[in-house]
């Protein structure tokens, strides 16, 4: 029984230090998704945020030939999320905004770059010229068999550790009692969420703190100013390098739509997109999220739900296409 235990708590460990073999036995059904319900619901596991996540089909338009699109984004536009299919452009690549990763340009195609980050992170990521797209291609070390299980990151995820052990329903149940005794006796809730005033919404916790990711933080001229420069001097490299179009998209906080009884908004994407100088082709989804409300947003989740999704895209490809012929 010593040793069951031991290996046992052993294989625990490494399945906290390894995302890919704990990202293999998901896939295989061998432990639950426990996000299948949202983000934010897994750190709250309060019942009335419990919504099944929802799943969103491609939208499938038609393609324009002769296109490349290279969508630079966050979770918000991720794998499992968004997929070539949902884009007019014939050629799709799809890197992380906030990593540095080579992408090969043709001079026979229309490129067209789309900068994609949620509000939280946009002061961050602009703070100075982003340069999240690189042409010089580096050389990555081949990986074998071994390397792919192990593939151990350190320190040790307690994130992992949870997944494999609270993903399935009757863990999510008892974390239930213990979430709602917190609530109705503590009155407290994970610190990684936040209820709105009314306790309507479950919201993310960082747009409601202190300091440069909140939405409720204020902003001083200059520092808009510095921004929107940015932006623009960004833009400018891109052109220069090859690009016939560059689109900034900030996708709104969940709290600067469904929080604002939390505080003063500072009207961050507004200050941006509005500003005289700003002249960056732009994706603005944020007066019609206001209009949306809770429409826009998945219940237990930071993202948008399917509606808010299929606007953006609709955005998304209008940007991509518009003045094509000038373009040329």
């Amino acid at each position: 029984m010593k040793y069951i235990t031991l290996v046992f708590v052993g294989f625990l460990w490494f399945l906290g230090c390894s995302p890919r073999t704990a990202n293999w036995m998901a896939d295989k059904g061998l432990v639950k998704d426990d996000y299948r319900y949202g983000d934010l619901y897994r750190m709250a596991n309060l019942p009335k945020f419990k919504s099944e996540k929802p799943q969103c089909e491609n939208i499938k338009p038609q393609k324009t030939d002769g296109l490349h699109l290279v969508l630079a984004g966050d979770s918000f536009t991720e794998d499992g999320r968004m997929a070539a299919d949902d884009f007019v452009a014939e050629k799709f690549s799809k890197i992380r905004v906030d990593q540095q990763t080579f992408v090969e340009l043709s001079g026979d195609d229309q490129n067209v770059l789309i900068i994609e980050t949620v509000e939280r992170h946009f002061r961050e990521r602009f703070s100075e010229q982003w340069r999240g797209v690189s042409f010089e291609k580096t050389v990555e070390k081949e990986s074998g068999l071994f390397d792919w299980i192990v593939d151990l990151k350190m320190p040790y995820s307690t994130e992992l550790h949870s997944t494999v052990l609270f993903g399935y329903d009757f863990t999510m149940r008892i974390r239930e009692w213990k979430a709602l005794l917190n609530q109705k006796v503590f009155e407290r809730v994970d610190e990684g969420v936040k209820l709105n005033a009314s306790e309507e919404h479950l919201l993310y916790h960082l747009p409601s703190k202190k300091g440069i990711s909140s939405a409720f933080d204020t902003i001083n001229e200059k520092e808009i100013d510095t921004l929107v420069r940015n932006v623009n001097q960004t833009s400018e490299y891109y052109l220069s390098k090859g690009f016939d179009r560059v689109v900034l998209s900030i996708i709104p906080n969940k709290t600067s739509i469904l929080g604002k009884d939390l505080g003063t908004y500072n009207e961050l994407v507004s200050k941006i997109q509005n500003h005289p100088d700003f002249k960056v082709f732009v994706i603005d989804v944020y007066t019609d999220f206001e209009k949306m409300g809770e429409k826009a947003y998945a219940l237990g989740d930071t993202h948008w739900s399917c509606e808010g999704q299929y606007l953006w895209l609709e955005k998304a490809n209008e940007a991509i296409v518009s003045d094509l012929i000038e373009l040329q």
